[in-house]
């Protein structure tokens, strides 16, 4: 993970899965480039709410830090965790560059975040036993009904 080019009011910050996925913050905008080199450009106006939420459990003890960037209607514009893709550090120094109202929520729970800003998170990782739990129904009922398809076409 590569951290710096600070030119000029610029924060750059590249993932830890190489040099194709970075985010860049600049004066007017900040600028995130996907794995797949789609530049994504949010006006630094859209941006009304940092959520900054250092060492979050998002459940079965996996902590990481979030960073999600909301609109004036608490809908995300980006979201970075520190799971697998960017670094703690990286994702620090984009939250100070962004600067703005930065509302810190540090040691605390997916779904305490997902209360508050109900939005800002994806269902599975606001309440992952829920998501769980519908997956695995799912997986039953698919299982059920193969199970009587091959019974059904076993009988003449």
């Amino acid at each position: 993970m590569a951290i710096g080019k600070q030119q000029d009011e610029w924060v750059t910050i590249t993932a830890n899965i190489g040099s194709a996925c970075s985010v860049t913050v600049t004066e007017k905008d900040v600028q995130h480039r996907s794995i797949l080199g789609r530049t994504r450009r949010i006006p630094r106006r859209d941006i009304a709410t940092v959520l900054y939420a250092p060492r979050l459990n998002t459940g079965n003890n996996q902590h990481g830090d979030w960073l999600v960037l909301l609109d004036e209607h608490d809908r995300p514009l980006l979201r970075l965790t520190s799971h697998y893709i960017w670094s703690h550090e990286g994702i620090k120094q984009v939250c100070e560059a962004v600067g703005g109202p930065t509302v810190n929520m540090p040691d605390t729970q997916a779904r305490v975040v997902g209360l508050h800003y109900p939005k800002a998170m994806p269902y599975r990782t606001a309440h992952p036993n829920i998501f769980g739990g519908i997956i695995a129904a799912l997986l039953v009922a698919v299982i059920v009904v193969g199970v009587i398809a091959v019974e059904a076409d076993s009988f003449p």
